[in-house]
C-alpha cells in the first residue's frame, strides 16, 4: 500500500504540468485527483493479479509528460479503469444502482476516444472497467514554494502533453522543494466494488448526463462538475462474466 501511495504521489507531481485542467480545479485539488486516479489504478491491478489474471501493464505505460491511454491489457482487450470516488455509499451498498460515467466534456475526452486502439496486440479493442470506491479521503499538503514550483512548470508547458521528454524525472524530484515533506494521506481500508464493463457492444446503453448531483434511492452519492455519458452499472455485463474472475 505504501509503495502504491508513493508512486501515485510522485506521478501526480510530475504529470500535473502536462494534464489539462478540465474541471478548473485549484492546483492542490488537481494533484490530489491525479494521485487518487493513479492509486486506484494500482489497487485494481493488484487485486486482479492476486486473483490469478494475467494482467499486462507494461504495454500501456506512458511517460509522465503524455496523457494516459489505457491501464492494462487482458486477453484481446486493452482496458481503461474508470474509477469513481463516491461521497457516500449507495443504500444497502447496492453499487449496481450507481452510474457508470465516461467523461464527455470535450472532443478529446474519454467518450470521444472510446474506440481508439493504442495497443496493437489488443485486437478486440478497448474496454472500460467501472470501479467504485467508498468514501475515500486523499489529502496532499503543498506549501507556497512547492505550489509556486508547480505553477511555473504548468505555465511553461501549458498543461498539455508534451511531444518529447521535457525534463528528466530525477531532476524534478531533486529540484522540487522539500519533497520528503510532502505526504499523501489516504483513508484506511477503502471500500472497492468492481462492477460492469463496456465495449463497443454497450455504447448504445449510455445516455448524456449533465453536471450535477448523482442520486441512488434519493441519497446523493456523488457530484460531477462536467458532462458525462452515463449508464446504470447493473445494466452492463459484470467484469466476472468477461474475464472469468470471481472477487
Amino acid at each position: 500500500m505504501h509503495a502504491a501511495k508513493q508512486t501515485a504521489l510522485e506521478y501526480a507531481l510530475t504529470s500535473t504540468p502536462f494534464t489539462f485542467n478540465r474541471m478548473g480545479l485549484p492546483l492542490r485539488r488537481r494533484v490530489e485527483n491525479i494521485a487518487k486516479g493513479k492509486f486506484a489504478e494500482s489497487v485494481v491491478v493488484s487485486v486482479l493479479q492476486r486473483g490469478g489474471l494475467a494482467i499486462d501493464v507494461d504495454s500501456c505505460q506512458t511517460p509522465f509528460w503524455s496523457r494516459d491511454r489505457r491501464d492494462f491489457v487482458l486477453g484481446d482487450h486493452e482496458w481503461d479503469v474508470k474509477s469513481l470516488f463516491l461521497h457516500a455509499l449507495p443504500p444497502r451498498r447496492n453499487f449496481d444502482e450507481c452510474l457508470a460515467l465516461i467523461p464527455n466534456n470535450s472532443s478529446s475526452d474519454q467518450w470521444a476516444t472510446r474506440e481508439l486502439r493504442y495497443v496493437p496486440t489488443a485486437v478486440a479493442g478497448p474496454c472500460y472497467l467501472f470501479v467504485f470506491f467508498g468514501p475515500v479521503t486523499v489529502e496532499i499538503d503543498l506549501d507556497e514554494r512547492q505550489e509556486a514550483f508547480l505553477r511555473t512548470l504548468c505555465t511553461r508547458y501549458h498543461e498539455r502533453e508534451s511531444p518529447s521528454e521535457p525534463f528528466d524525472r530525477e531532476w524534478f524530484l531533486g529540484e522540487f522543494p522539500n519533497l520528503d515533506n510532502v505526504l499523501m494521506r489516504l483513508s484506511d481500508n477503502p471500500i472497492m466494488a468492481i462492477t460492469g464493463v463496456a465495449s463497443s457492444r454497450e455504447w448504445d446503453r449510455f445516455h448524456a448526463r449533465p453536471a450535477g448531483r448523482v442520486l441512488v434511492d434519493g441519497v446523493p452519492i456523488f457530484e460531477t462538475k462536467i458532462e458525462n455519458m452515463a449508464c446504470r452499472a447493473g445494466d452492463l455485463p459484470p467484469f466476472s462474466s468477461i474475464a472469468n474472475w470471481t472477487p
